[in-house]
């Protein structure tokens, strides 16, 4: 597989400088060699390898300019995926013009990337949302995973801000339901990728409802 290297630009904003510190020069390079990785995640959430490649290179350089702010220790992979996830929630915000997010599902992506538990509670997650009514599966999805405000999601949804409220609450105590029956069964997808397709399904719908952007 051909791997690209960050851009020439991003290279220069990283400063790559004789004075840098070794432990600067260390995160660098561990940062490089993340790009593969990064850019697996994000075509796997934009479907689109332009704003993939974007995407990749605003969460590289939003590491190295905030990385006094890294944990030495934690789980850098952990670390930068959360930089990519919130760039790509915070460019999906601007498209939909919403208000401030209110996660729900979207708070335990946090933790996925490192925590073998979290990745397997996401995918449970994953598989029970897809048990649901379509209607209440694109609410939950669209409030919790998307942040949407109701208001947008019910344009989005060609409904009323009380409808697309009943159908978000009667989703959420179902998904509740579902989960704790286990009552949902396997489709075959890799539990490692849970994150990537919530956010794909929160795309797709908003796509079909560009007006309301």
């Amino acid at each position: 597989m051909l791997v690209r290297q960050p851009s020439p630009w991003l290279c220069r904003c990283m400063g790559y400088a004789l004075q840098d510190t070794q432990q600067e020069q260390q995160f660098r390079a561990d940062l490089v060699a993340l790009t593969p990785h990064l850019r697996s995640f994000a075509l796997s959430i934009c479907r689109d390898a332009c704003q993939t490649d974007d995407l990749v290179q605003e969460s590289l350089l939003k590491a190295w300019q905030h990385r006094e702010q890294f944990r030495p220790g934690s789980a850098l992979k952990s670390w930068v995926f959360t930089i990519l996830r919130n760039s790509f929630i915070g460019e999906r915000r601007r498209s939909w013009r919403s208000c401030p997010l209110e996660p729900e599902i979207a708070e335990n992506t946090l933790y996925a990337v490192s925590d073998p538990i979290k990745v397997i509670e996401l995918d449970e997650m994953r598989r029970a949302l897809a048990a649901l009514e379509t209607e209440q599966r694109e609410a939950v999805l669209l409030i919790g995973a998307g942040g949407l405000p109701y208001a947008v999601a019910a344009k989005v949804c060609g409904a009323k801000v009380g409808t697309m409220k009943s159908r978000a609450s009667r989703g959420r105590v179902r998904l509740q339901e579902i989960l704790d029956a286990g009552d949902y069964g396997m489709d075959g997808e890799r539990c490692g990728d849970a994150t990537a397709i919530i956010f794909a399904q929160v795309a797709r719908i908003c796509a079909r409802g560009p007006e309301a952007c």
